[in-house]
């Protein structure tokens, strides 16, 4: 399992830097053409009207929120997808609010956000100091929204509840929910955080 996951490190540091123009292309391949429909998929939850996107690569739900919500902003350590995303809202006429940090030392002042949205985060996000800091700029009663997998069939299956243990002992309530996009199903992982009067 350790050469898979450095092996898998090592093909995703390739696509999120020196492949980043390649990013779209190979998405659509390994998806048959779902990703971005994936992505989509978990716009109709963002609803906070201060929203946080981690790991933002090219865009795609940056493009969709910018501008429909008050403010939204998109974070990722990749210059390259920084530039990308850049284009993409420009190209839609829509506001770019992008940084670029790392989501262990998000760079915002406690409850920012009422809402902190990833799409196939890669293992960062349940690092512990990713979950601190995530969970330092959410309001009480904040949510993070992950969507952790997807599949090209519509039956729902079990994925490792590994993922959901790390965000209840960081202090989350956890939910899931299924996703039925296209032909296709996406796994939706809703943790709440408290609020603060309860």
């Amino acid at each position: 399992m350790g050469r898979l996951s450095n092996l898998l490190r090592f093909l995703y540091h390739l696509l999120y830097y020196p492949f980043a123009w390649a990013y779209d292309l190979v998405a659509w391949v390994v998806s048959l053409g779902h990703w971005n429909d994936w992505v989509a998929s978990v716009a109709p939850r963002a609803t906070g009207p201060r929203l946080l996107e981690l790991g933002h690569g090219p865009g795609h739900l940056q493009a969709l929120l910018a501008g429909a919500r008050p403010f939204v902003v998109g974070l990722d350590l990749s210059p390259k997808m920084s530039r990308l995303a850049q284009r993409r809202l420009a190209a839609a006429g829509k506001p770019a609010r992008l940084v670029r940090a790392q989501a262990q030392q998000l760079p915002f002042a406690a409850g920012s956000f009422d809402q902190v949205v990833a799409t196939f985060p890669s293992e960062y996000i349940v690092a512990p100091a990713s979950l601190q800091s995530i969970w330092r700029v959410l309001l009480a009663d904040g949510k993070l929204l992950v969507l952790p997998t997807a599949w090209l069939h519509s039956q729902p299956r079990l994925w490792n509840q590994a993922f959901a243990d790390q965000l209840r002992t960081a202090g989350f309530s956890v939910q899931q929910e299924y996703l039925a996009v296209r032909a296709s199903q996406a796994v939706l992982v809703t943790a709440s955080k408290p609020d603060a009067k309860t």
